[in-house]
This record gives structure tokens, sequence and C-alpha cells, in this order.
């Protein structure tokens, strides 16, 4: 396996500066719900656009009100956020400054529906004047008219329509003074650009990244570096090439794709990350570099399992007194599968190995009261993001200290019984 030796080299194009300090302003949010009470509201934000993981702003459990307002700083002009409702979100942009009063229409309770099926969705109305997310919609609009319009064109690679119809789009824009909109609208453009080019690249590459801001904050521009970053890897190497900033993303991006690939080892990798976290240039640079290395690596076999809170059914905290290798079961008694494979794990000869299940409810309805043997825990919305649950159900093992052993493991029982003959959890 290569040890990502060569990639230390690239660390002489680093010098520390500091970075200015920004004054924060407060954003107001009011909120009106239907179909609300008792669920879990969220305010997240997406921490980096390299890991897409959101960190929670604001939290609190919707009463019969149906009403919620509350404020938050920040000191970046405009940004994208993401209001959520159990495990239902949607994407509002909101402006420092500025105060928002929303209403929110949550889904009706549906009995064996996944939440992550895409079935069903939030919907949010912005009833305050409003000009950034009106202005992103109604772009959104006349973009997918114009390439449903002119798929055909497109399809045959011609980029004049497109030209054209971007550079009328910018031309509006030319007097707006909220840098994120216009990027916004540019780098969504882009992305089609991208996929239009089939040769030289380098007209693209100048036109959206050399020499030009480098957009952390921005969903689009970070979407089109995500899927070009290829193309500029050979900047790391060229000593002419002194767009330093663009180059410690290019840097931090490389090391993300080598975490995957099975070519280097993943502790040299995370390695250089941590080193890259105190030796870049930019500050920024060094947050996406300790952000990147702690989030490849929190639920990596040996890693301590985040403090979920798993409560039993008398309502004491278990999480300090679990003993033994544990399996971890998450599930919604609401989905027919879940039932059906908690029935088939409650039957399973778990004396014949060394661990032991415990059942955990993510119910949003509270049906775990109901369910025998079975926990809960104190925030289900913080247990799903903090252990990255996207399905149902899913399963955890891990060992008598805490720590991961496998995450993902296999949750139906002849799955399960495979797996743990063939990792020795076997009883002598």
């Amino acid at each position: 396996m290569k040890t990502a030796t060569s990639k230390i080299l690239l660390l002489s194009i680093l010098l520390t500066v500091s970075g200015a300090t920004l004054s924060a302003e407060n954003i107001r949010i009011d909120c009106v719900f239907s179909n609300g009470t008792g669920r879990t509201f969220c305010l997240n934000k997406t921490k980096d656009y390299l890991t897409n993981e959101q960190e929670v702003l604001y939290s609190t459990i919707i009463d019969k009100t149906q009403k919620i307002s509350f404020t938050f700083e920040t000191a970046i002009t405009t940004e994208e956020y993401f209001i959520s409702v159990d495990y239902y979100s949607a994407p509002i942009c909101l402006t420092e400054g500025e105060s928002y009063r929303l209403s929110i229409a949550c889904p009706e309770y549906v009995p064996n529906r996944n939440p992550f099926s895409g079935e069903q969705s939030l919907e949010l109305y912005i009833l305050s004047s409003d000009t950034i997310n009106k202005e992103i919609d109604n772009f959104n609009d006349r973009y997918d008219s114009f390439l449903l319009k002119n798929i055909h064109v497109i399809s045959k690679i011609s980029l004049s329509a497109h030209n054209a119809f971007r550079d009328k789009e910018l031309k509006q824009l030319e007097n707006c003074r909220n840098t994120f909109l216009v990027s916004y609208i540019e780098y969504s453009m882009a992305v089609t650009d991208f996929s239009l080019i089939r040769d030289d690249y380098s007209d693209f590459l100048s036109r959206y990244f050399i020499g030009r801001p480098v957009l952390y904050n921005n969903p689009m521009y970070m979407t089109l570096f995500k899927e070009s970053a290829y193309l500029m890897e050979p900047f790391l190497t060229d000593s002419s090439f002194t767009d330093y900033r663009l180059k410690e993303l290019i840097y931090i991006y490389v090391l993300k794709s080598d975490y995957f690939n099975a070519d280097y080892e993943k502790s040299a990798v995370t390695a250089l990350l941590k080193s890259f976290a105190i030796k870049a240039r930019y500050k920024e640079s060094r947050m996406l570099s300790s952000d990147l290395a702690a989030y490849l690596t929190a639920l990596s076999k040996g890693s301590v399992l985040p403090d979920i809170g798993i409560i039993d059914e008398a309502g004491t905290d278990i999480s300090k007194s679990i003993d033994g290798n544990r399996y971890l079961f998450f599930f919604k008694s609401d989905l027919d599968l879940c039932l059906s494979t908690l029935a088939e794990l409650k039957a399973f000869d778990w004396n014949s190995y060394t661990i032991s299940p415990i059942y955990i409810s993510l119910d949003t309805e509270s049906t775990y009261s109901a369910k025998t043997g079975v926990c809960h825990t104190y925030n289900l919305m913080d247990t799903h993001r903090m252990l990255r649950i996207y399905q149902f159900p899913f399963a955890i093992i891990i060992n008598a200290d805490g720590t991961i052993y496998k995450y993902n493991a296999p949750y139906t029982a002849e799955g399960l019984e495979i797996y743990l003959k063939k990792e020795k959890f076997t009883r002598l």
C-alpha cells in the first residue's frame, strides 16, 4: 500500500497567515407549523461542502401552539441553511440582519413509510419580504424551462444556446450587490457548462476557478469544484501556479479521495490531513482539514461511539454501564421491515455468541413505549445526525470499551450469524 509520502512534499507551499475578524449580526426566525406538535424542529447549516456534514444551530420540540421564534448570530452575509422537522428538511437562504416569517407544513404521519424514501417532503413558505430565495426560485424555473426546451441542442454538444442563456442571466445580475446570489446562479449554470465540454478544459478552469475567489460556503461553487477537481490536480506540483488558496482546497480534496483509495493507507492520509490542519496557509484550509480528518475517522473501527444517551424501559441512561460486546439495532416500529427483523433478532440464539443486543427505537411517534425490551435515546435527531443513519433498520457492533467494532453491521438474522462466526464471536 502507498503511504502518501509524496504528498508530504506539497506541504512546502504552506505559510501561515492570520484571518480577518468578522462582526456578527442577528437573524430572526418566526415559524408557524401545521402537523408539527411534538416533533423536533432544527435549524441546520452545512459545516462544510466536502463532507456535507450538518451542524445544528437551534433545536426545540414544537409545542401545541405550533409556533416558535428565535434569533441566532452569523458573520456571513448570506448563506444556505436547512429547516428540518424530524427526518424531513428544506433549504433556505438567510441573510444577516434580516427577519423571516415562515409557514411550515409537516408531512402527515403515514404508517410503514420510510422517511428516507423521498415520498414525503417538508413544505416551506416564506411569508415575509424576501429577495434572495425568490430570485433563486425564479432562476431555477427559467433554467429548468430552458433546459427542457433546448435538450436536443445540449445533447448534440452545442454550447451556443447555453452560453447565450448564461450571458443573459449574468447581465441581469450586474448591479446585484449580493455576491452569494450572483455566484449561486453563475455556478449553477457552470455545472451544465462542465458537462458539455469534451476536450480542452483550460478556458473553463480559467473562467470559474483560477484567479477567482474560493467560495467555501456556496453550495453550487463547491458542487462544481468537486466535479472538476480531478482536472486541477496537476496544479499541485506546478510551481508556477500561485493561486494558493485554490491550491490548498485541491490538496484537501485529493486527500479525501485518497482516503477511499485502496492504494493508500487510511492512517497515512489522516495524518496528512491533521498536519495540514496546523500548517495550512489559510484558516479555511485549516478548518476544512481538521473537520475532514474528524469526519472520516468518526465512525471508523476503533473510534469511540458518540454519546447518544441510551435510555432503557425504566428511564435509566445505560450508556455508561454497558459491559461486554454489544449489538446496537436501530429501528422504527412503524416500518414492517423493522418489525419483522426485530422479531428475528429477538429469536436469535444470542447465548451462542459473546455479544448481546440492545434494541433502540428511533421513532418520532414515541411508539417505543409499547415495545418490551426496547430502548430509546435522549434526542433521536442527534442520534440520526451523529451516527449518520439514513436507512432503517441499521446496526452497529461496539466493543466492551465503547469503541466501534463494525459500523453498518448486518441486520438480518442470517447475515448476522454468518458475520459473527466469521469474526469469531462464538462461545467456546
